[in-house]
């Protein structure tokens, strides 16, 4: 057929003014009344010379009528909607059947035949109507500490907001169909709504934030990762490739991020304005803002050790870690007194903890954290002797720092001097290398004793840097003290 071939609508039904009887169910015996189970009787079919009795025209008229009623509905493109008696009559709808809901905003597709089941109920449970399309938004309000049950006609929208004040996290029960929703969580109150359907997992879904959501018919899960083309416009959406590219997030990467240790302890606390974690270091990326964390070393798990244990005299990596589901955020530490502590952490995580980020290595002794201040990622700590003599080497000497700093620190600090028995000229040199690099030389003008700071010096050898040093007198006492380092 084609588009050309559709028949003439009739926007009256035949009759609709004229003589017409309701038809019964059955045809009384002897009667020429036309029935739905009978149609026209027998006896409207004899000669009336044989008994017969001629059909009434007022039936016909009604016959006509209700067909051409049907016709005229359809014509309009209009929908049933729902209806236990006929649904009961015909032993339920057949799969397929497709109805009006009652608001008519939208529609529902029977997936189970002989339903006698109302699509419209109140409690989610299935019914074998799921929605073919709606219109229209969903508002569910006064949210406080109470799970929500939605209604199948609430849940048939495609987009649901909610609104409230939130006192606990609450669950909002969905009918377990296969269907996507977007959620626009509007609450206040520093809890969670969780979507979910009854006997399913669900999606944490914070204030403030827009969520589509996906049920498979048994759990409700984020929508999964969307396509993006690559933007070529400034108000396009930008795929995490390009993200990488042209954002570049560095993990770690922080504003006035500060933490203080005023006395031997177990515990300090990390904040930070802006503190940028991730999964991996070409991972998913997440800035978190007001950090402000505990680390408790006599503790394992999130905010405490991972499964190792606190070194009596070395180095702790500290990690800001991230749980995106939940949003929940904490320290973690880490024993990295022998190997180079990486960006994102290497140790184990708390479950849900996915992303993280390297933002502190500390000294311990003693089992605890060493007195000391950190600002970015510089530390200054009390002051440590790293070597103390008499003696002078000629040429450059390695020395050693594994017990001050740690194999992450990329600059030192501290400082040099140098006591002799009388006033005399003394040359101090400093570098980051045996060859010479970075060379720094200290002196002054012929004295008994010389104490110097040491100019921050970039660490090129892990843990080490190198000094030599001449005096035309005779040394009582070489020193070099550290008192800090970046990272």
């Amino acid at each position: 057929m084609n588009r050309t071939d559709d028949p003439k609508k009739q926007p009256i039904p035949f009759g609709v003014n004229g003589p017409r009887e309701d038809i019964g169910p059955t045809t009384p015996t002897g009667d020429n009344s036309a029935s739905y189970n009978s149609g026209f009787p027998p006896i409207t079919m004899l000669l009336k010379a044989a008994g017969g009795l001629p059909p009434k025209g007022q039936d016909m008229n009604q016959i006509l009528y209700e067909l051409s009623s049907l016709s005229r509905w359809n014509s309009a493109g209009a929908l049933n909607v729902y209806d236990s008696t006929f649904g009961a009559a015909i032993s339920g709808y057949p799969k397929g059947a497709v109805l009006s809901n009652s608001t008519f905003t939208g529609c529902w597709l029977n997936t189970t035949d002989a339903n006698t089941a109302n699509p419209e109920n109140t409690n989610a449970s299935l019914t074998g109507w799921v929605p073919a399309f709606t219109y229209g938004t969903t508002d569910v309000t006064g949210l406080a500490a109470a799970n929500v049950t939605l209604t199948a006609l609430q849940a048939a929208n495609e987009r649901i907001t909610l609104a409230g004040v939130l006192t606990a996290n609450i669950n909002l029960i969905f009918p377990a169909w296969s269907k996507s929703w977007t959620i626009v969580n509007n609450c206040t109150g520093n809890f969670t709504v969780t979507c979910k359907t009854a006997a399913g997992t669900g999606v944490a879904v914070p204030i403030g934030t827009t969520a589509v959501v996906f049920s498979d018919g048994t759990n409700i899960t984020l929508n999964g990762p969307l396509m993006v083309q690559d933007a070529t416009n400034s108000n396009h959406a930008v795929n995490l490739g390009q993200g990488n590219a042209q954002w570049s997030p560095v993990v770690g990467a922080s504003r006035n991020a500060r933490m203080s240790v005023t006395a031997a302890s177990s515990t300090a606390t990390f904040t930070a304005d802006q503190l940028t974690v991730t999964t991996a270091l070409n991972g998913q990326t997440y800035l978190l803002t007001n950090f402000n964390k505990t680390i408790n070393l006599g503790t394992t798990g999130a905010g405490g050790m991972d499964t190792g244990t606190v070194p009596v005299a070395g180095f702790v990596a500290l990690y800001a870690i991230y749980n995106p589901s939940n949003q929940a955020s904490a320290m973690l530490a880490v024993n990295t007194t022998s190997v180079l502590a990486p960006e994102v952490c290497a140790g184990i995580m708390p479950s849900g903890y996915t992303a993280s980020a390297l933002v502190s290595v500390w000294r311990t002794a003693s089992s605890q954290l060493f007195i000391g201040y950190q600002q970015g990622r510089k530390i200054v700590t009390q002051s440590s002797v790293a070597t103390s003599s008499n003696t002078l080497p000629a040429s450059y000497f390695a020395l050693g720092l594994t017990a001050i700093v740690p194999i992450n620190a990329k600059f030192v600090s501290g400082w040099i001097g140098i006591t002799t028995t009388a006033a005399a000229n003394n040359q101090l040199f400093l570098s980051s290398s045996a060859s010479g690099i970075y060379e720094h030389l200290i002196q002054a003008a012929p004295a008994v004793t010389l104490n110097t700071p040491i100019p921050e010096m970039s660490i090129i050898t892990p843990q080490t840097i190198y000094y030599k040093a001449t005096s035309n007198g005779s040394v009582s006492l070489f020193v070099i003290n550290i008192n800090g380092y970046s990272f």
